[in-house]
């Protein structure tokens, strides 16, 4: 496996709360070539899991974004990786 530098602490990090906030997140994140992602869901009084929160980091940088504020669809730009076709 080639060596890829461990992800270093942000100063402070991003909160992403607003649409806008996420259009500039997501062409970030496409120019990382290392990032990870952890969810947190809300269950209570509910039988269905309800996205509460998504956290991301990458060398350099920690953003929370807040999927109860935004749509956070266009994440899937991400997860889908700089050679996917952009769906409508």
């Amino acid at each position: 496996m080639a060596d890829v530098p461990l992800p270093t602490a942000a100063d402070e990090p991003i909160w992403v709360g607003t649409a806008a906030a996420l259009d500039d997140l997501v062409p970030r994140l496409a120019d990382q070539p290392l990032w990870a992602f952890d969810t947190e869901f809300h269950r209570e009084k509910t039988y269905y899991p309800h996205l509460a929160l998504l956290q991301v980091a990458w060398p350099g940088g920690i953003a929370l974004v807040d999927p109860l504020a935004i749509d956070v669809g266009p994440f899937a730009a991400v997860l889908a990786g700089p050679d996917a076709e952009p769906t409508a």
